[in-house]
């Protein structure tokens, strides 16, 4: 699909979509580096009927959060993807897109989390004051193949579920510093994962946690057969 109709269909769709000059690849930074996006003041001026649109420009971004009626659940990688539409199967029908290394699962807006960056491991949220890379951006890396974001599938904009908020939100609580004078714990707290949302599938989270641990550790034993978890209680 050409920008053009992209930023046409996000409209329909009711998003506040805009064009930018383009997504390169850094060398010296390592990472990807957005050129010439919307200042502020231009974002805040954006509706889904008027996007900030021109032809000259080769990517696009959407704006999520209230303004677009929108939360955005970034996965982000193959395993988190898995992990998360199997324990919330409507993720599937949810409108998706494929990213270099994960996906982007559009929901509506909720404004009982908020943007965050890892306080559930695998997954970030993009919501009030943040934007995401849209179809059909891309981008080329140092080996010379590119990467784009793609659209995968679904094509509603499905609630975003509750037990999730509840998950984000004790994540963070537990992150927060306690102003309390208390004595120091005794044993390290378990981290917040994906593998911790079901905490009645013991045998699974055990050996999601395992999964997790080794991919952390760049080793391939446990996450080189990371579909064995269909076998032991989730499906």
């Amino acid at each position: 699909m050409s920008i053009e109709k992209q930023i046409k269909a996000f409209a329909k769709m009711k998003i506040c979509s805009f064009t930018f000059k383009s997504l390169e690849w850094s060398h010296s930074k390592g990472r990807k580096i957005p050129y010439g996006l919307p200042t502020t003041e231009q974002r805040q001026a954006i509706t889904p009927n008027k996007p900030l649109y021109n032809e000259e420009h080769k990517a696009v971004g959407i704006i999520t959060g209230k303004q677009s009626g929108i939360t955005v659940i970034d996965c982000d990688d193959e395993m988190s993807y898995e992990i998360l539409t199997s324990i919330y199967s409507e993720f599937k029908k949810y409108y998706t897109v494929k990213t270099k290394k994960g996906y982007h699962i559009y929901c509506k807006y909720t404004d009982q989390v908020s943007t965050s960056i890892k306080d559930v491991k695998g997954i970030d949220i993009m919501n009030d004051g943040s934007i995401i890379f849209a179809p059909p951006t891309s981008y080329t890396l140092p080996d010379g193949s590119v990467a784009e974001y793609k659209y995968l599938s679904g094509k509603v904009l499905g609630e975003f579920p509750e037990f999730l908020i509840k998950k984000l939100n004790d994540a963070k609580k537990a992150k927060e510093p306690d102003t309390k004078k208390t004595e120091k714990p005794t044993t390290t707290p378990t981290p917040t994962t994906l593998t911790t949302i079901r905490p009645q599938d013991e045998n699974l989270l055990e050996y999601f946690q395992l999964i997790v641990d080794a991919k952390t550790k760049d080793e391939d034993k446990y996450y080189n057969n990371r579909m064995k978890w269909i076998k032991i209680g989730m499906l």
